[in-house]
């Protein structure tokens, strides 16, 4: 799953997962969320590994993240403009 790639079905439990998660973080500290979302984000990266080759595994990993980290910051600017949108229609904006 990608970005790009992503279909109705898989954004659908993605956004399943993340109503789970969200009550969990909101009106925590920011740098306890952020802290929370490095924390996941290490834990899914570790879980990459090319068996009984450790360069092999740090570049895999380190792979992961240029991807990673475009799509996050598209999201990001994807969900303010929703958030602005919302705002400005007087509805309550979620936030973690």
């Amino acid at each position: 799953m990608t970005l790009e790639r992503t279909t109705e079905a898989e954004t659908a439990e993605v956004r399943a997962i993340c109503d789970q998660i969200m009550p969990l973080l909101r009106g925590q500290r920011p740098g306890l969320v952020g802290a929370t979302l490095m924390w996941l984000t290490a834990r899914w990266v570790s879980g990459h590994v090319v068996p009984g080759d450790p360069e092999e595994t740090a570049r895999l990993q380190g792979r992961l993240m240029g991807p990673f980290i475009e799509a996050v910051v598209a999201m990001a600017a994807a969900n303010h403009a929703e958030m602005q949108e919302r705002a400005a229609r007087g509805e309550g904006i979620e936030m973690p």
